[in-house]
């Protein structure tokens, strides 16, 4: 029998696998290339998620062993990935990113309790309208009769913690935006009763009531309850550089602002900032360009403002002030941006996603129902829209979504 010995010629033209019989002796195979034996391929009775992290990145092969489903990653981008279908093409897993937050409401303002005199505090909520100018309306009631409260809005129902009812309170309220119950809910309470805390301080989880006075004395604390768990509200880490109150709150997408107010006697221009994301330490960022107290908040995506307010004793002292700060600034330059309609303080704000609004308020010798409001792309334009049923002042602001 005649045996041919194996060459390179012979493999180029091919050799008839008929005649390839019985064992073949092992090779070394560390000279092959281009195999790929790097590829995950993931067998599971379910589909990937976004937050599905393959350890090889792009490229990886998921197999529902339920379904029969292929998915292949094409971003691999930690809790974030796309599982691309292969089958159907259809049905593809994609992170889709949260929107933006933004401070400002969609449908309107409301004002819950307020003082229109030294004997005469209300439990009453009224509202007004963002879409179209107009009078404001009652709407509801909270539980208790109180002023001088901290407003928030979550993206379902407005709030208003602690506050004033003949001594300071601690009871967090809450009410619907969307058909409003005839009575505000009580669901929590402040860890220190206090009225005159910084309204419009917080994000899409939280509310924060910031500064106020105390049963005994101005404080600096911070206080924060969860929209979802509400509750008993507790002190978060950060502290305000001074104790203050009746102090102008603004919130941007990552942080909390307390501008101007009433340091025990003296009004202050200070502007304090924390970290929403660990409640931290509260750093003095800038100063307001004016010294005012009694003094309200507004928001935009880029700025905070502060509007009204007292200059000095005595309470005729009030201004017509648009005062804002830049976010984006860790040394924030304050300026007068423009003027509301009327000289008056102790007001209430709220903010829509391009517009701040202040309303009621008192003009040193009057209470006021006036509701105005400024454009945030020009602070100079300035507009009366409607009234409050009646004059008044220390109203807790909230937005509506």
């Amino acid at each position: 029998m005649s045996v041919t010995q194996i060459t390179d010629d012979n493999i180029d033209s091919g050799i008839d696998t008929s005649k390839c019989i019985g064992a073949i002796g092992a090779m070394d195979g560390s000279a092959l290339t281009n195999i790929n034996v790097g590829t995950s391929l993931l067998k599971y009775g379910f589909n990937p998620a976004v937050d599905t992290n393959p350890a090889d990145g792009v490229g990886a092969i998921w197999i529902n062993t339920v379904t029969g489903q292929m998915f292949s990653c094409t971003d691999a981008t930690t809790d974030q990935n796309t599982w691309t279908n292969m089958g159907s093409g259809t049905g593809h897993i994609t992170y889709t990113p949260p929107l933006p937050w933004a401070f400002g409401g969609l449908g309107g303002g409301t004002v819950s309790g307020w003082m229109m005199g030294s004997a005469q505090t209300t439990n009453v909520i009224q509202s007004y309208s963002y879409v179209s100018d107009g009078n404001a309306v009652d709407r509801a009631d909270l539980s208790s009769t109180s002023n001088q409260g901290a407003g928030n809005s979550s993206a379902t129902h407005g709030y208003k913690s602690g506050g004033h009812d003949g001594s300071q309170t601690t009871l967090i309220q809450k009410f619907a935006f969307v058909n409003p119950a005839a009575v505000a809910s009580n669901v929590g309470n402040l860890e220190t009763g206090v009225s005159g805390g910084a309204c419009s301080v917080g994000n899409t989880s939280h509310a924060y009531t910031v500064g106020g006075h105390g049963a005994v004395s101005v404080i600096n604390d911070i206080q924060k309850f969860s929209y979802v768990s509400e509750g008993t509200a507790i002190t978060a880490g950060a502290e305000l550089t001074l104790p203050n109150y009746h102090n102008a709150g603004s919130a941007s997408l990552t942080y909390g602002y307390s501008a101007g107010g009433q340091h025990g006697g003296p009004f202050n221009a200070v502007i304090d900032r924390f970290a929403f994301a660990s409640d931290g330490t509260m750093f003095h960022v800038g100063d307001l360009t004016t010294v005012t107290g009694y003094t309200t908040g507004e928001s935009s995506d880029t700025h905070g403002y502060t509007t009204g307010g007292m200059l000095t004793a005595p309470w005729s002292n009030s201004t017509t002030n648009i005062q804002k700060y830049a976010f984006a600034s860790d040394a924030v330059i304050s300026t007068v941006a423009g003027s509301i309609t009327q000289a008056r303080m102790k007001g209430s704000s709220s903010s829509s996603s391009t517009r701040g609004y202040h309303a009621a308020g008192h003009d040193g010798s009057n209470f006021t129902n006036r509701i105005d409001r400024f454009d945030f792309a020009n602070e100079a334009t300035t507009a009366i829209v409607g009234n409050m049923l009646a004059g008044n002042t220390t109203g807790g602001g909230s937005a509506q979504s």
